[in-house]
């Protein structure tokens, strides 16, 4: 199960097969298995799914909604500063 979350999550057979002191082609042997291949896309699934969960609730979140709306002004105000500015020289 291990091999598989470390698999799903992006890890390299190489540091996984150091963390466990085994050779690499041993991972990509057990990573090759039906079952283990099931476990890692089942791995993968539940990332996305916890992935899509945060951002939904971050997406919710009232203070993250403030911020990004602070930041949409700052970059607004930078760029009619610099569209002002042009204008001024005669861009």
């Amino acid at each position: 199960m291990m091999i598989a979350h470390s698999l799903a999550v992006g890890s390299s057979q190489r540091k996984i097969a150091e963390s466990l002191n085994v050779s690499q082609p041993t991972i990509s042997r057990i990573a090759r298995q039906d079952d283990v291949l099931a476990m890692v896309k089942n791995e993968e699934r539940l990332l996305v799914d916890a992935i899509k969960t945060i951002l939904e609730e971050l997406r919710q979140n009232p203070l993250i909604i403030k911020e990004y709306e602070r930041q949409l002004t700052k970059e607004l105000f930078k760029c009619m500063r610099r569209t002002f500015e042009e204008y001024r020289r005669g861009d």
